[in-house]
């Protein structure tokens, strides 16, 4: 729901603040770190989760540098290796497949200074989410 209504506020906002915010993200200090990095970009992590009868999986993404976000890959891959391999039949499949794609490169962080696609979505969602939260205290 607060998605969704941020997508709705980001609405009355134009490409192109949206784009000069990503650049600022990106040519600014990681979010986790705080260290000026030559590059911050949205990075998506994997992980698994088994128990028996039950295996969950998925991903999800956060604005880090390069060095932070091969840190989160390393850690999330650890966890899949102790936690995924627990269920039958999906996590026996399902945790060697997250691992790779903890290990694969992101071609987020091949590109120039030019934001990613998925940065561009996050920075619509962050700026949306403002808007939406000035517009509640206001009312």
């Amino acid at each position: 729901l607060e998605m969704a209504r941020s997508l709705e506020a980001a609405t009355s906002l134009t490409e192109q603040e949206i784009r000069d915010r990503a650049f600022a993200i990106k040519t600014g200090p990681c979010p986790r770190c705080k260290e000026r990095a030559p590059r911050v970009e949205l990075h998506t992590r994997y992980w698994v989760w088994s128990a028996v009868v039950v295996t969950r999986w998925g991903q999800d993404s956060k604005i880090l540098c390069r060095k932070c976000a091969k840190r989160s890959s390393l850690w999330s891959a650890a966890e899949c290796l102790v936690f995924g391999w627990w269920g039958f039949p999906h996590g026996l499949c399902r945790t060697p497949l997250q691992v790779f794609r903890n290990f694969a490169p992101e071609p987020n962080y091949e590109g120039g200074m030019e934001p990613s696609a998925g940065l561009l979505h996050a920075t619509r969602l962050i700026m949306g989410k403002e808007l939406w939260r000035q517009q509640t205290r206001k009312s």
